[in-house]
């Protein structure tokens, strides 16, 4: 977060969005953490753009990832596949014509430090109220298997529907 590098990689973001008719914007923010008694805060740039759809009122799919990094595990280990699938996924929908609801790209920063920038976007952007379900593609880094995470029963119809569903250990294409 803030260094040169980041400013790069944000500038990229901006620019393929704007290519694929976002119109994106950048949320800055302070953002803060507390785990026990650590307390974790940054300035964070989150990289924001909506894909309009059919039914304005309809509530938004997010397609989020984040773009911050750490040494031990940069880069495309995490979470840079995860922003590449995000950018993929709102141009093959776009390809195939105006989508039913928006869907909105949320690429935030400084995850890595405590989820500051979805704790940004969330709690601070006007745009969060419109968000209906969120797709969160996360990277396990540089050592870890894949797993795939689900909000816990108790947050309505998407969860009990798939709660029959067993986890695959393996990713089926």
């Amino acid at each position: 977060m803030g260094s040169a590098a980041d400013a790069r990689v944000r500038d990229y973001l901006i620019a393929r969005m704007t290519r694929l008719g976002l119109h994106p914007q950048v949320q800055r923010a302070a953002s803060f953490a507390v785990y026990g008694s650590e307390l974790s805060g940054a300035t964070v740039d989150n990289v924001i753009g909506v894909l309009r759809g059919r039914d304005p009122a309809a509530p938004a799919v997010a397609l989020m990832a984040h773009h911050d990094s750490v040494p031990g595990s940069p880069g495309a280990a995490d979470d840079t596949a995860g922003v590449a699938a995000a950018l993929e996924i709102v141009r093959a929908i776009e390809v195939r014509g105006v989508p039913a609801r928006d869907v909105m790209l949320v690429i935030t920063d400084g995850e890595e430090p405590g989820l500051l920038g979805a704790r940004a976007f969330f709690g601070e952007s006007p745009l969060a109220a419109h968000v209906g379900y969120v797709l969160n593609m996360e990277a396990r880094g540089g050592g870890a298997a894949p797993r795939c995470s689900r909000p816990p029963p108790a947050t309505g119809r998407t969860s009990r529907c798939c709660a029959g569903r067993r986890r695959r250990r393996t990713a089926t294409p």
